[in-house]
């Protein structure tokens, strides 16, 4: 199969003054400068570019980085293993219902600044913890 590509040219509306023009440009070079300080190994929110986490944070768990699995309405998600994500806040109660870990409790987690569904937090009984993060909702740093 093959994969259509669309160059889009993008351009201010006639009916956007100079002021608004200048405005939505300026924000938009704050948006990019906002993780300026950052250094090349940082992991960002692919929606809205929030640092989430770096590839130094990568953890195997079970014996691998990497793992595919499916929820129980049939799901399948790619994630990788993180000890920490920084970016993103916890939330909901901890549950063992589904664990793809055994051993392990869950949490949903989303990016601290748009609130997009990163993945999840998992802690052990014994209180180790680590993320389980969504490949497709991260993206390196350019």
């Amino acid at each position: 199969a093959h994969q259509k590509v669309h160059n889009f040219h993008m351009r201010a509306p006639s009916h956007m003054g100079g002021s608004r023009q200048k405005e939505k440009i300026e924000a938009l070079e704050v948006k990019k400068e906002r993780h300026s300080d950052t250094d090349d190994d940082s992991l960002i929110c692919r929606q809205c570019g929030c640092v989430i986490t770096s590839r130094s944070e990568r953890i195997a768990v079970n014996g691998s980085v990497s793992h595919t699995f499916a929820n129980p309405g049939g799901i399948v998600f790619e994630i990788e293993c993180f000890k920490n994500a920084a970016g993103c806040t916890i939330t909901g109660r901890t549950t063992g219902e589904f664990t793809w870990f055994s051993g392990y409790a869950w949490q949903v987690i989303f990016c601290a600044s748009c609130l997009t569904h990163m993945g999840w937090r998992f802690i052990s009984d014994s209180g180790l913890t680590f993320f389980a993060l969504i490949t497709d909702k991260l993206a390196g740093r350019d």
